[in-house]
């Protein structure tokens, strides 16, 4: 092979992976966390549920809903009789059926504004910014079948126009305490 063919095949290859790596990066992303709020008062009293929303692309991301998932049945309850090759076949079937992973079957999910919390959604997202939502303490409580299984929250966030939906990590909601604080030994 002449040196100019390898410089072809050189080009090719690299504009192959440019083309692809831009790809990539032009798809809007988003992150979600969610943490402990403490009281500004007492910061060993549980306040509520901090959300962050963070654009983590190079992109304009638009968020138009935030929702929160908690657990209100077990999953082993919906196939305790079933043998695994039909709890295999059920899988299947809900895959084909919802073009989706059952990955949240047994969780509820709730909109932050059936409680009263203001999420400001529609919110356009810019790149390498946050948007913060506090879901207060007494908005648990409201909360039908929440605690029934276990105190574990996780938020959902998603995008209008990609349709993406991303999910946060599991929070362990602490016991609410009205009349004494939580205290911390140190």
């Amino acid at each position: 092979m002449k040196l100019t063919e390898l410089l072809a095949i050189y080009g090719a290859c690299l504009s192959t992976v440019v083309f692809f790596w831009n790809l990539v990066r032009s798809r809007p992303r988003f992150k979600v966390k969610v943490l402990v709020a403490s009281d500004k008062e007492d910061p060993t009293r549980f306040a509520g549920a901090h959300i962050l929303v963070q654009n983590v692309s190079t992109t304009v991301v638009h968020i138009f809903r935030i929702s929160v998932l908690y657990p209100y049945m077990e999953r082993t309850l919906l196939f305790k009789e079933i043998t695994p090759l039909d709890r295999i076949k059920h899988r299947i079937k809900y895959v084909l059926r919802y073009r989706r992973l059952p990955l949240n079957s047994g969780w509820m999910s709730v909109r932050l504004q059936d409680y009263g919390v203001e999420d400001g959604c529609p919110i356009v997202l810019e790149p390498g910014k946050i948007h913060q939502v506090l879901f207060p303490r007494d908005a648990f409580k409201e909360m039908p079948y929440f605690g029934r299984l276990r105190r574990v929250i996780r938020v959902v966030a998603e995008d209008r126009f990609w349709g993406n939906s991303v999910c946060s990590n599991i929070l362990e909601v602490p016991i609410f305490k009205d009349t004494v604080p939580v205290t911390v030994n140190t």
